[in-house]
């Protein structure tokens, strides 16, 4: 992430701007419309806390069934497919991108 100090363009507030630095350096262009569209948030401990709760938010998983579900591996399946993505700071945030 540049040290310095960058105008963000209209829709993007100060609160993302780690999250817009990070979807520019990965290479995006700087469409704020694209990165609202594509930038989950950073509400997650880690990907996998967020596959969690949408997996569990659109399906109704026995509590019997749940505790067997590896979250990490369906994360790194969902990344793998390109459905999301995401990078750790160094502060320890986890930024989460739709792909």
């Amino acid at each position: 992430m540049s040290d310095d100090v960058t105008e963000l363009p209209d829709g993007v507030d100060e609160s993302e701007r780690e999250a817009w630095e990070i979807w520019l350096s990965n290479g995006n262009d700087a469409d704020a419309d694209s990165f609202r569209d594509s930038y989950v948030g950073c509400d997650w401990n880690n990907p996998a806390d967020y596959v969690e709760e949408i997996t569990c938010d659109c399906y109704d998983i026995p509590e019997a069934v749940i505790y067997y579900i590896d979250w990490d591996a369906m994360a790194n399946d969902w990344r793998m497919s390109g459905d999301i993505w995401w990078e750790f700071t160094e502060m320890g945030v986890t930024h989460l991108f739709r792909g």
